[in-house]
């Protein structure tokens, strides 16, 4: 019997042996996988920086705001994007306001729809219905950028034009709606998965008292789950700020400070 308990022991301290053994390569095996996409990182921070600063040497920061111009025996800031020109101008404020005028009427529209549909999917739909709608909701996410900014510039642009006829036929509603498409999907999605994250006793708990599923959603329901309806909004909102093609192509790449 001793024999036996002797032997076992032995085997288990192998095993042991062995397991942690196993254990450490895979924890520095991740360790250094860890550091090392941190010094990749690193390394293209230091490369941009240094590229980059290299600009500094010509353009000054001021240039960066705006340009002055010598116009009328007056000196005028001009406030314009044109690197290419004869006389190149730097300023990053039709850029940033240009963001600004798609990506906030993107991010407005897009949580009206956007939570509309996560209620619906979550508390109103059934089963059957839920799993069917969900992954074509999903699947505008999934949709490549490029295709949708052609419809607009194809599709999306006449439409617009035909019916409200604006000064220019590409501008930054058009380009706003087009990113509705791809952000609508993520602001649903995570409010559908917020609003089911409820618990269900708050839920029977508004129904006791007397209240309707519309006074239960509105009452009970939202203000639970405003974190992560919350959460969705401003991740919907970075999709619109990092968007590139559905802007360059419904917009019409004009950097100009312009609402038209």
């Amino acid at each position: 019997m001793k024999e036996l308990i002797n032997i076992f022991s032995t085997y288990s301290k192998k095993i042991s042996a062995k397991a942690q053994f196993r254990e450490k390569i895979i924890k520095y095996f991740f360790v250094i996988n860890g550091f090392a996409a941190l010094m990749i990182m690193l390394l293209i921070f230091l490369f941009l920086l240094k590229e980059g600063y290299h600009a500094f040497e010509q353009i000054s920061l001021t240039d960066f705001v705006y340009k002055e111009k010598l116009t009328g025996g007056s000196q005028t800031k001009i406030y314009e994007w044109y690197p290419t020109s004869d006389e190149p101008r730097y300023s990053i404020i039709p850029l940033l306001i240009g963001t600004l005028l798609t990506a906030v009427p993107a991010t407005i529209i897009s949580t009206i729809f956007g939570i509309a549909v996560g209620i619906y999917l979550s508390e109103i739909a059934s089963i059957k219905l839920r799993e069917i709608l969900k992954p074509v909701i999903e699947l505008f996410a999934g949709i490549p950028t490029v295709v949708i900014g052609f419809f607009m510039l194809a599709v999306g642009a006449t439409i617009f034009s035909d019916f409200f006829n604006p000064v220019n036929r590409l501008n930054s509603i058009l380009a706003a709606i087009g990113l509705s498409f791809i952000i609508i999907p993520v602001i649903a999605s995570l409010t559908e998965d917020a609003i089911r994250a409820v618990p269900n006793d708050l839920r029977m708990g508004s129904y006791a008292l007397g209240a309707t599923r519309w006074q239960t959603i509105r009452k009970v329901i939202l203000p639970t789950a405003i974190s992560g309806l919350t959460a969705g909004i401003i991740l919907g909102f970075g999709r619109a700020l990092g968007e590139t093609m559905i802007v360059l192509m419904a917009s019409g790449n004009a950097a100009e400070l312009t609402f038209d």
